[in-house]
């Protein structure tokens, strides 16, 4: 799963989930539902967070160890960048969100 930064008011959210739930069957309507449903909530908790993060314990943990957060930073962008180019737009789903 990851985040990739368009413009100030968008993001492209991707992932790509593996789940067994020990089940002989199950629905494509319940696989939609439980999708749609789990991306929702995640998108709702990543957007809650990212709001609260300023005057954070780990906000100051970022302020006081700036080399070490700006490296990481930056071996996150290469690592999406070079999975981003090696994986096919076929086997996972893109989805473009607005937050407002």
């Amino acid at each position: 799963m990851f985040f990739r930064y368009i413009d100030e008011n968008t993001c492209l959210f991707r992932a790509v989930f593996n789940a067994d739930p020990h089940m002989a069957y199950i629905p494509q309507w319940l696989i939609n539902f439980g999708m749609k449903t789990v991306v929702y909530m995640i998108l709702g908790r990543v957007k809650e967070k990212s709001e609260k993060f300023a005057g954070t314990a780990l906000e100051e943990r970022v302020k006081n160890n700036k080399y070490l957060y700006d490296e990481v930073r930056r071996r996150l962008h290469a690592t999406l960048n070079d999975k981003e180019k090696k994986e096919s737009h076929n086997d996972t789903q893109d989805i473009q969100l607005q937050f407002q």
